[in-house]
């Protein structure tokens, strides 16, 4: 899924994180990350006939270094099962790490950087990469209305290491657009465009999510959506599904 989730840059009275105010925003506002522990399922159906199904486990923790500036820590841990020309293959997939720092320009105008690192934990090759990839980024929230956020983020992979057998280096840029529906429920569109130095390509996707908040301070939430090719490429189809519990 993905990009990187950074985190907000205020606390609430007893020292939170999470702002209940901006319960709406937390999932998809990559300058917001509050503490937070969340269990997502994903189906995705590629060309040639592939399925693969992954159930990703994450806990992130935010850190408030002063009044403007707060740390991210995060894991991923994912399950997956893949289906592929008749065979079979399920296990650990690649853990990941995730480290951000974010600040604030104004109240409605955030920004920040981070970087992922995906280990090659993958108990098969069909389940990960198959390489330690670093994934760089940056990020900006814009709050132009109490119902509308903009975003923008912009990341770039590679291979720190050098191996023979292949080499990783992309850039992608994410336009996320949040709406605020209800006092319970959002809505969230973003465009992504990615390029493969490399291979000298590029892909275009769209993804698209609602959640709804509930909780006697919005602190849990389900959510669900998916990513579609504007492209030729391999994939046709993603959806997934989630629940999350902010702290």
């Amino acid at each position: 899924m993905c990009y990187l989730p950074l985190i907000t840059f205020s606390a609430e009275p007893d020292g939170r994180l999470f702002q209940p105010r901006r319960a709406w925003l937390e999932r998809y506002d990559s300058t917001l990350l509050s503490s937070r522990l969340a269990t997502e399922f994903s189906w995705e159906h590629s060309d040639p006939d592939t399925d693969a199904f992954t159930l990703e486990n994450s806990l992130r923790w935010g850190i408030p270094l002063s009044e403007n500036y707060t740390l991210g820590l995060q894991t991923i841990v994912p399950t997956k099962w893949v289906e592929h020309d008749g065979q079979q293959q399920e296990g650990l997939g690649d853990w990941e790490l995730r480290m951000g720092l974010v600040s604030r320009h104004s109240p409605q105008l955030r920004y920040g950087g981070g970087v992922t690192a995906v280990l090659d934990t993958a108990d098969d090759p069909m389940l990960g990469d198959g390489a330690f990839l670093l994934k760089p980024s940056v990020g900006i929230g814009w709050e132009i209305h109490d119902k509308l956020t903009l975003g923008l983020n912009v990341q770039y992979s590679f291979m720190p290491q050098e191996e023979s057998a292949r080499d990783v280096s992309t850039w992608e840029i994410k336009f996320p657009v949040i709406f605020r529906l209800s006092d319970q429920w959002s809505a969230f569109v973003s465009f992504h465009q990615r390029w493969n130095l490399l291979e000298e390509s590029d892909r275009q996707r769209v993804e698209f999510s609602t959640s709804c908040s509930f909780g006697r301070d919005r602190e849990y939430e389900w959510s669900v959506g998916g990513e579609l090719p504007l492209s030729s490429q391999s994939l046709e189809c993603k959806w997934r599904t989630g629940f999350t519990w902010f702290f």
